[in-house]
């Protein structure tokens, strides 16, 4: 009794859990959008000057440059691909959590299309995501025996899981050699770990491997991205000593100074 009421919180805290951690990326995407506009008006107000050349261009250069559109496509398929398991297994839980996730990385998508300049390659990169869903869809539909669909279709969407918790170490080699962690977002890694050993209690209460071991995994990687985020914290506090925005103001009025000499 009791352990089927622990079994029970833990999955309803899991699924508040997942999201929140669908939603964590909302809050630097937002403020990468507000950071291109102030730059963009910016822009305008030198666009009768001579040499604008120093603000020009920065808006794809400021936070762009720490973004990378892979978690959000990562986690669009996981999601996709959870949404299509929970589907075929009438799970309206898992259909909720994960349709919650699609929906909200569709957004962060469209808000990452809106930042970067290669709106080309973004487009590419989503055709590329779409396609690895319908092999897999294709994959379990018409190859995998039948009676072995789900099991299928559920060790895909774990191996996706697993990518998603992963996603904010794209840059990795990166971080390591300018020992700059700002690319991987703190609010991102305390969901990813804390989501994920929620999930890894519950699986393991159930005996079920398909959610414990990728969610070990899963919980593995958010303690490497809170490491790293850790031991270079001085050099990101020395990078957000400022606002980005009043980053760019500090840089403009020096370049004015320095005009002006």
């Amino acid at each position: 009794m009791v352990a089927s009421i622990i079994t029970s919180s833990l999955g309803w805290l899991g699924t508040v859990l997942a999201m929140l951690l669908f939603s964590a990326p909302y809050k630097r995407l937002s403020n990468a959008l507000k950071q291109k506009q102030v730059i963009h008006k910016q822009e305008e107000q030198l666009s009768n000057k001579s040499d604008n050349t120093f603000i020009r261009g920065r808006s794809s250069e400021i936070d762009i440059e720490n973004l990378s559109v892979f978690p959000y496509l990562s986690m669009n398929v996981n999601c996709l691909i959870w949404v299509t398991y929970a589907i075929i297994v009438n799970d309206t839980t898992l259909t909720i959590t994960n349709g919650y996730g699609f929906v909200i990385s569709c957004y962060f998508c469209w808000m990452y299309y809106k930042l970067t300049d290669k709106k080309e390659d973004f487009i590419s990169k989503c055709s590329v995501a779409l396609l690895i869903y319908m092999l897999a869809l294709g994959f379990v539909l018409f190859i995998a025996p039948t009676h072995q669909v789900t099991n299928y279709l559920g060790t895909i969407a774990a191996t996706g899981s697993v990518i998603m918790f992963g996603s904010p170490l794209i840059n990795l080699k990166q971080v390591i050699e300018k020992k700059n962690a700002e690319s991987i977002d703190l609010l991102v890694a305390i969901a990813n770990t804390s989501c994920a050993f929620t999930w890894l209690l519950y699986g393991y209460l159930l005996s079920i491997s398909a959610i414990y071991i990728p969610n070990f995994l899963g919980f593995c990687l958010g303690i490497v991205q809170l490491f790293l985020k850790f031991i270079f914290r001085k050099s990101q506090l020395r990078v957000f000593s400022l606002s980005p925005v009043a980053r760019v103001d500090q840089q403009q009025q020096v370049k004015t100074q320095e005009d002006l000499v």
